[in-house]
């Protein structure tokens, strides 16, 4: 299906102009963002910041992998949303502001958005970084923390666990979680609302 859609954007879509570049860079994206979902299946102990690796790789991850496969997901989860700001921006200036498409297509705008892409990549890898521990440490840090609720999850090689440090870091954690999924129910509800437009296009043709 993925090889279809790139298919498509590349061959069949000239009339898009440049507007098809952003439907191709938002596709790879969310792509990609699925498939490490899809491998690493994620498992988030809620509501503490704790959580392992499911599906397929789960009696084989390690605690070192699941804590790049966090880094790597975060910095995918942040093109994909960049990549969908962009292609929305960029069909609103077509539609309403065509003249200033210029504005969006041209090099200081590109350099801009790879700088703050790349701040963004060493704050992700800088957290991640600094927040890793040893195993034993992860473990002993959910027990004093989490009050034994996590211990029967302690058994899973990937098992990991951010300390709050006093701080209230579950909101934002939660915050995140709610974020990622309006992302993709957002998402979604443009589809249907077409879908919707069209069927009733359809019955007021044949009326």
């Amino acid at each position: 299906m993925r090889v279809f859609v790139y298919y498509v954007i590349f061959t069949k879509s000239e009339p898009l102009g440049t507007f098809k570049y952003y439907l191709l860079n938002q596709a790879v994206w969310s792509h990609a963002f699925e498939l490490i979902m899809v491998l690493g299946n994620p498992v988030v102990l809620s509501p503490y910041t704790a959580g392992f690796m499911g599906g397929i790789f789960q009696s084989i991850a390690t605690y070192s992998t699941a804590v790049f496969l966090v880094a790597v997901g975060f910095i995918i989860f942040t093109n994909n949303i960049v990549a969908t700001i962009l292609s929305l921006l960029n069909r609103y200036i077509f539609m309403f502001y065509p003249g200033s498409r210029r504005y969006l297509e041209n090099k200081c705008t590109f350099g801009t958005i790879i700088v703050f892409l790349s701040t963004i990549y060493g704050l992700i890898i800088t957290s991640v970084a600094r927040s890793k521990r040893d195993y034993s440490v992860v473990r002993q840090y959910a027990i004093d923390e989490g009050n034994m609720a996590l211990q029967e999850f302690f058994y899973e090689p990937s098992f990991l666990y951010v300390r709050d440090k006093g701080t209230n870091i579950r909101s934002p954690f939660l915050a995140f979680l709610i974020l990622l999924t309006l992302r993709y129910l957002g998402g979604r509800r443009p589809a249907f609302k077409g879908q919707r437009q069209q069927q009733g296009r359809a019955v007021t043709t044949e009326i």
